[in-house]
C-alpha cells in the first residue's frame, strides 16, 4: 500500500500523500478484514450466498460456545446447591444430636 498499489478507496480519497502515508501506517490487524473465501491472489468475489453461509456458520459457532458456557454454569450451580444442601443436612443433624 505504501507503494501506491492496492489502495482502498477511502485511502485513495486522501489527496495529501503525507496524510495517506500516515493513514496507512496507522492501520493495525484489527482494522483489516480478509474474506476467507478469497484467500488466493486475484480470486473472484465470493457469491453473496457463500458469504451468507459463512456468516451463518460463524453465528452458529458463537451460539454453540455461549450455550456450552451456559450449560457449564448451570452444572456448577446444580452441584453447588447439592453440596450446600448436604452441608445443611449434616449441620442440622449435628445440632440436633448436641441438644
Amino acid at each position: 500500500m505504501l507503494a501506491g498499489q492496492h489502495l482502498p478507496s477511502w485511502i485513495r480519497e486522501i489527496e495529501d500523500p503525507t496524510a495517506q502515508k500516515q493513514a496507512i501506517e496507522a492501520l493495525t490487524p484489527d482494522d483489516v478484514f480478509r474474506s476467507q473465501f478469497r484467500a488466493e491472489k486475484d480470486a473472484p468475489r465470493a457469491p453473496v450466498e457463500i458469504i451468507d453461509w459463512g456468516l451463518q456458520h460463524i453465528d452458529r459457532l458463537r451460539k454453540a460456545s455461549i450455550e456450552a458456557h451456559e450449560q457449564s454454569a448451570k452444572s456448577w450451580q446444580m452441584w453447588l446447591v447439592f453440596v450446600v444442601g448436604i452441608i445443611n443436612i449434616i449441620v442440622t443433624v449435628v445440632v440436633a444430636l448436641l441438644k
